[in-house]
């Protein structure tokens, strides 16, 4: 489904209660102004970056502010509907760059959308043009296993996580204790004051965006105008249902990209035992680890010269996401390339 076409699908304000949510919103007296910065010569034409002060705790101004960074996008057309708010999910989606990327012809965002839009991506806190989230880069690149097999390594993941979380929580400060979704919904009011007090919130939410929309909807029903949920998240289940529904639904995935790889000359693999390949591949690695020159460091991510089974997963699961290469996500043709 099309973005233009969600985005008719207004939605009615009258949202039920959600019980998870304490009912409270932004002081009306707080009433921040967006900075716009000064355009450099690599941004793309019609952009423009803005930054916000918000409080860090909507309870207590004791803890000061938190600069918020954004990307707005013009309406090209001159018959202008409004702002459209967009999250990309995550948690910790960088909506700047998707924006950044609208520009460069990416196809996140419908014409029509386009158009009769300001598309608006504020990069949540924590993340991208945002005040960041700081932790040890040393502790964060330790190889420690997510899949404890014995108590032994359970308590080494433990004691892991505990000294991360620790790391970043000094780090970061106060701001670490003030990262969920119910401040990224005040955020979000905050700034739709700022850009124009008389004009109800457009959102797009996508997976997890959709649990943004929805706190913003519970909080501020009758700011609400259009909103669209892509992917929405499942309240009613307990987390180990919805863990094990997700391993299950990749399972189901990856099973379909070896039939892909059987079926297409797209696919590198395609004429051999993909599914044995791929086996092959991880008994050897969990073996013993296997050289990973193609490593590509990231901002977050160090490199290491060789990958265990267990990564390999991990990463085959990021991969998994789209047949089709999309503006952010590689497609199945890059995975076969990697396996």
């Amino acid at each position: 489904m099309s973005v233009s076409l969600l985005l008719s699908l207004a939605f009615s304000a009258s949202v039920s209660a959600l019980p998870f949510l304490r009912r409270s919103s932004a002081p009306p007296s707080w009433r921040p102004a967006v900075r716009w910065a000064n355009r450099s010569a690599s941004d793309p034409p019609r952009v423009q970056r803005g930054f916000i002060s918000v409080p860090i705790d909507y309870e207590s101004r004791e803890e000061g502010t938190v600069k918020l960074g954004m990307v707005r996008l013009p309406a090209a057309g001159s018959a202008r509907l409004g702002t459209l708010f967009y999250n990309p999910g995550g948690p910790g989606g960088v909506a700047s760059e998707y924006i950044l990327a609208t520009t460069e012809a990416s196809p996140n965002f419908g014409q029509v959308v386009l158009e009769n839009y300001d598309v608006v991506g504020i990069d949540p806190r924590g993340v991208g043009m945002s005040q960041l989230v700081k932790c040890d880069p040393t502790l964060y690149n330790e190889r420690v296993s997510s899949f404890p097999t014995t108590e032994e390594d359970f308590q080494i993941l433990v004691a892991h996580n505990a000294a991360l979380g620790k790391s970043c929580s000094d780090l970061t400060g106060p701001l670490f204790n003030h990262l969920d979704t119910t401040d990224l919904a005040r955020d979000m009011e905050l700034i739709r004051r700022a850009l124009n007090d008389d004009e109800k919130l457009n959102f797009l939410g996508r997976s997890y965006g959709s649990q943004v929309g929805l706190t913003y909807a519970e909080l501020f029903p009758e700011n609400v105008n259009r909103m669209a949920l892509d992917g929405i998240l499942d309240h009613t289940q307990d987390e180990t249902t919805t863990l094990n529904d997700e391993a299950t639904a990749y399972e189901m995935t990856l099973n379909q990209f070896f039939a892909w790889c059987n079926t297409t000359v797209d696919c590198t693999l395609h004429g051999q035992d993909a599914a044995g390949v791929y086996q092959s591949i991880i008994r050897k690695a969990e073996e013993q680890p296997i050289p990973a020159p193609g490593c590509i460091p990231t901002d977050y991510s160090a490199c290491r010269p060789d990958v265990t089974g267990e990564e390999i997963r991990a990463n085959v699961q990021s991969l998994l996401l789209f047949q089709n290469a999309t503006a952010e996500f590689p497609g199945w043709d890059l995975l076969s390339e990697a396996i």
